[in-house]
């Protein structure tokens, strides 16, 4: 370890989970600051903290602390695997998901993650409060969210290129990002009796996979160049005629519906008018059942 480069030691201290990183200032004198030029931090359960109330106020004094650092970090990874903690889960969630998360984007980031993985996923996010403010920064690129609640409002982030969302529920009309390049959303979950506009003017890459509810608007994705879109089992477009030819005629079920006469009042497809210029397009169902959706592509 003495025949380390200085320069090496903080990038070396960045791949440790942060208690761990924090504990290396005992190693020996040259270690003893070098957790704080780390250009990452990697926040995880620790065995050692006895209540949520101390892992909490770990967490805000670590932050607290690189913000008021000479030494900029570039990246903070929240690993909240609910197995992991050996007291009130919820509690430290809860902490992390409302105040840490803004704590860190003031460290001046450019990337965050946000990993919640509880032992029952079932109704987990729902049940999250919704942060009073949106994210801000100037700095944020590159933004990863599990099991979080989200409005969809970035706008306060103009640098932001990459958003990743799973199992994410989307409570907002649409999602606002002057910057973003690529979105991804796996197993999110959207409203089931409204549609979430997408209008992103830089876009590039979309991957829209497995969603729960309906099917969002894709209104204006100019620069879109690739695009994955896989409908999932519990899309709120599935046709309940599946089967049959009533829903094409004059006795369609609500879904149907819903679909065409939404489509018929905007005069184009609210699936297809987005997703046409891109150059690559894949587009699957995930299960048997028919879709409700109109394929023209016609204004």
């Amino acid at each position: 370890m003495e025949g380390l480069l200085d320069e090496l030691l903080p990038v070396i201290v960045s791949f440790l989970p942060a208690h761990d990183a924090v504990r290396t200032c005992v190693l020996a004198k040259r270690w003893r600051h070098v957790w704080t030029s780390a250009p990452a931090l990697r926040i995880t359960a620790v065995k050692g903290f006895r209540s949520a109330d101390q892992f909490n106020r770990f967490v805000d004094r670590l932050l607290l602390q690189r913000r008021q650092g000479l030494c900029p970090l570039e990246s903070c990874e929240f690993n909240m695997v609910e197995s992991d903690f050996e007291f009130d889960w919820s509690l430290c969630v809860e902490h992390v998901y409302l105040y840490s998360l803004h704590s860190a984007l003031q460290c001046n980031l450019q990337s965050l993650s946000c990993h919640f993985m509880p032992t029952d996923p079932t109704d987990f996010a729902e049940d999250l409060q919704e942060p009073a403010a949106p994210f801000l920064s100037n700095h944020i690129q590159r933004l990863q969210l599990s099991f979080i609640r989200s409005s969809l409002d970035f706008s306060g982030c103009p640098r932001l290129l990459d958003l990743q969302m799973h199992e994410c529920v989307i409570l907002a009309d649409s999602i606002v990002s002057n910057s973003l390049q690529y979105l991804s959303m796996s197993c999110c979950q959207l409203y089931m009796r409204h549609r979430t506009s997408i209008s992103l003017p830089h876009l590039v890459r979309l991957d829209f996979t497995d969603c729960f509810g309906k099917m969002p608007l894709f209104e204006s994705l100019p620069s879109l160049e690739k695009a994955l879109v896989r409908i999932g089992e519990f899309t709120g477009d599935e046709c309940d005629g599946s089967g049959s030819a009533c829903c094409l005629n004059e006795n369609p079920c609500w879904e149907c519906r819903f679909a065409f006469e939404f489509d018929a009042d905007r005069g184009r497809s609210y699936l297809f008018q987005g997703l046409s210029r891109a150059s690559h397009l894949e587009l699957s169902a995930s299960y048997d059942h028919a879709v409700c959706m109109i394929l023209t592509l016609f204004s």
